[in-house]
């Protein structure tokens, strides 16, 4: 959906109203590509780290709905209060206050998140026994 998006969107500026409907499926598609994410970080949190604890009872249908729903809340707030803020004359995305608060906010949020998870598993990974050196010395004694 991105690439398309973005590929009709350079052919899309002679008509005004085509160019805002690209520009709002591009943010959609943007934003619903990095909550994706999100999710999978939560998964492999919940499979790397949380191994024990119970799973989340449909946590694939939660993370789609998720996924596909919020993104069209953030670009509908930030294309209902000014629909000018999608389309100018040499381009057709999203810019200007819509362009921070619909795309570089979000997007922002997201990415500290992801990266704050990585860095939990890591050092979880990290902090982990190293069960390979302790089956090297259970072989070491059976010689």
């Amino acid at each position: 959906g991105l690439y398309a998006t973005f590929i009709v969107s350079t052919f899309s500026m002679a008509v005004w109203q085509w160019c805002i409907v690209i520009s709002a499926l591009m943010q959609y598609f943007f934003l619903a590509t990095f909550f994706w994410m999100t999710a999978e970080a939560i998964n492999l949190y919940r499979k790397l780290v949380q191994v024990f604890k119970p799973d989340i009872k449909n946590y694939i249908a939660i993370a789609m709905a998720t996924c596909w729903v919020v993104p069209v809340f953030i670009v509908a707030f930030s294309l209902a209060p000014r629909y000018q803020n999608y389309f100018h004359q040499n381009f057709c995305r999203v810019y200007d206050y819509s362009f921070y608060f619909g795309v570089i906010i979000p997007f922002g949020l997201v990415y500290i998140f992801n990266w704050f998870t990585f860095i939990l598993i890591m050092v979880f990974l990290s902090s982990r026994p190293n069960l390979k050196k302790e089956g090297s010395k259970k072989a070491n004694y059976r010689k």
